[in-house]
């Protein structure tokens, strides 16, 4: 009876461990890849985690967490695996080294730091809780940080590319493969007054029919900042509810340019308007800064608009920044290179900022262009 943990390493394979606490101080030693099953049910205790905080790249590579014996490599599902056993997480969990979830059921609400190491949720992995999910530290800092992701779960799930609090000294990069149709929301920075001081990269795809996708560059509230370039991505969806900004309506100041792509959307997906810099409040005027939102879906008609930014464009003192507009599509409701036609621009006065817009140009799309349908184009 009891749970039956075994750990696989080059070293062999070692079985029949009552605990995570035990399986780790007696088989974790070399700077390898190891992977952990979980043969049964299993809840992590406080003794388990300890022991896992002494996991470090000094005697472990990266650690594989696993609860179906068959570990389907070739699975591409973001679905429940019926034949995973059930883990159940702590309310904080901190990882030390490279981790990988895959074919496992992880229950419980969850706060989870991957510390600046890599961490990729694969397929078969499935998070029943909610979840908050964190690339980089809680209230500390790290150097970069790299999440891949390609299931998600059946509750609201936030993903961080940056800290809970913390100083990304570097870049952060989050990839999202697929999701499992539930309520996720992406945020390229941190949460809670973080800091990265480099570059933000989100790339976001989907398969999954369903789900609310709210995909952003920045953090998630107004003391949350990014002094680098936020680059976001999405590059297909097959339905479900997307909102897209390249800066959420709540999050802090982004210093750096703005680039936000959208392709490869699917008839089915409901698209909110898109901002650049979704940002509420103007922030200074900037000679150096663009703001760029280039859309290439030529088969699709968006039903509400897609603006520059969130706030007023155009002051006294002149544009706040560059924009530039690539739309390519069938249909937007409304295209503004400022924010929702309300900009006047003829207050404008300095001639070093502009605001362009490129309507089914060659720098939105070089080999499929269409008749573009807008009821307006605020330029």
């Amino acid at each position: 009876s009891g749970t039956s943990i075994s750990i696989v390493s080059n070293n062999g394979t070692k079985t029949n461990y009552s605990s995570l606490a035990s399986a780790l101080d007696d088989t974790i030693a070399n700077p390898i890849d190891y992977v952990i099953y979980f043969g049964s049910a299993y809840s992590l205790t406080s003794t388990d985690q300890e022991e896992l905080s002494k996991v470090t790249t000094v005697n472990a590579k990266s650690l594989t967490f696993i609860s179906d014996s068959t570990d389907n490599l070739n699975t591409s599902t973001a679905n429940l695996d019926p034949n995973a056993n059930q883990i159940t997480l702590p309310s904080i969990l901190n990882l030390s080294v490279p981790t990988v979830f895959r074919n496992i059921t992880l229950a419980g609400s969850s706060s989870i730091y991957a510390n600046g190491n890599n961490l990729a949720i694969r397929s078969g992995a499935f998070f029943t809780g909610a979840i908050n999910l964190y690339g980089g530290a809680k209230q500390a800092s790290v150097a970069n940080t790299n999440i891949w992701i390609g299931a998600t779960g059946s509750s609201t799930f936030n993903i961080y590319g940056g800290s809970d609090g913390g100083t990304v000294t570097g870049n952060t990069s989050l990839t999202v493969t697929n999701t499992s149709g539930n309520n996720l929301n992406v945020y390229g920075g941190g949460n809670n007054t973080s800091t990265v001081n480099g570059n933000i990269n989100v790339a976001f795809n989907t398969n999954s029919t369903n789900g609310i996708f709210q995909v952003y560059g920045g953090g998630q509230t107004s003391t949350d900042k990014i002094t680098g370039t936020v680059n976001v991505d999405v590059t297909g969806t097959n339905g479900g509810i997307l909102t897209l900004m390249g800066n959420s309506a709540t999050g802090g100041a982004i210093t750096g340019d703005i680039n936000v792509g959208i392709s490869g959307i699917s008839g089915n997906t409901s698209v909110n308007t898109i901002y650049g810099d979704g940002q509420a409040s103007p922030p200074p005027l900037s000679t150096t800064r663009i703001i760029k939102v280039t859309v290439n879906s030529p088969d699709y008609t968006f039903s509400n608009d897609i603006n520059a930014t969130a706030y007023n464009l155009a002051t006294t003192n002149g544009l706040l920044a560059t924009t530039i507009m690539n739309i390519n599509a069938a249909g937007v409701k409304q295209i503004s290179a400022g924010a929702d036609g309300n900009d006047n621009f003829t207050n404008a006065t300095t001639t070093q900022n502009t605001a362009t817009i490129n309507l089914g140009s060659s720098s939105a799309s070089s080999s499929n262009q269409v008749i573009l349908a807008t009821n307006l184009v605020h330029n």
